[in-house]
């Protein structure tokens, strides 16, 4: 799905998921790249340029996926998250 049909809330949320992967304390950096595909500084080159981000980007659309995917699912030391 593109930016362009997303409403603007939704656009906000997205754009604030991808700044928390960069900014946050959720994602160690010796394990970034792996769970990103993409180093933390290009994910930050990223969230620097948004609004302006072009999502048909490999690259953008990658740190979108991986950002809304990892906050939901990256085990954040919550002991009621983990899997048996």
């Amino acid at each position: 799905m593109s930016l362009q049909t997303l409403t603007d809330n939704e656009r906000r949320v997205v754009f604030e998921c991808l700044r928390a992967a960069v900014d946050g304390p959720f994602f160690p950096d010796w394990e970034f790249h792996t769970l990103f595909g993409l180093h933390r500084q290009e994910v930050a080159r990223i969230v620097a340029a948004l609004p302006n981000i072009d999502d048909s980007d490999e690259s953008v659309s990658l740190a979108i996926n991986n950002a809304m995917g990892n906050l939901l699912g990256y085990p954040h030391k919550n002991e009621s998250c983990k899997r048996p």
